[in-house]
């Protein structure tokens, strides 16, 4: 798939939680004749490269989390999608992401800056919760 306008995609699940455009290259396997047999028998990925866009949804320093370039892989197993070997670069840092979403919405990603910072999203895609995380820190002492 190539230059994918990601507005479109949230229209058609009648939830504007992207905006951009993507690019994308898939392998998919299902097996069955029912989503539930679908949905339990999916194993695949997604290799994506996203850009120039925002999750309207995810909410950091008071707006909408911009997006310059967000790459990585979307690998389906067990029912759910796992994010993997994935960089975010927003206008104000630049996270590792990492994380899973369910297939009825649930999320569960972190967002990695590389200071000290960084984000937890966590419930629904239409209603996720954002909470600011902290590496501890590190200490190092001198043995005596």
């Amino acid at each position: 798939m190539e230059a994918v306008a990601l507005d479109e995609l949230a229209d058609a699940m009648h939830d504007n939680w992207i905006v951009g455009t993507a690019s994308a290259k898939y392998q998919l396997e299902l097996a069955g004749f029912s989503f539930a047999e679908l949905a339990e028998s999916a194993k695949g990925s997604l290799r994506f490269d996203m850009r120039d866009g925002a999750l309207p949804h995810i909410m950091v320093n008071s707006g909408p989390l911009r997006v310059r370039h967000f790459t990585g892989v979307l690998a389906a197993k067990d029912n759910n999608i796992e994010l993997q070997d994935s960089t975010l670069e927003a206008p104000t840092a630049n996270y590792a992401v990492s994380g899973k979403a369910s297939l009825n919405r649930k999320l569960d990603f972190k967002l990695v800056s590389e200071g000290a910072t960084g984000f937890s999203v966590t419930g629904t895609l239409a209603e996720p919760r954002v909470v600011p995380v902290r590496r501890p820190e590190t200490e190092a002492a001198l043995k005596p």
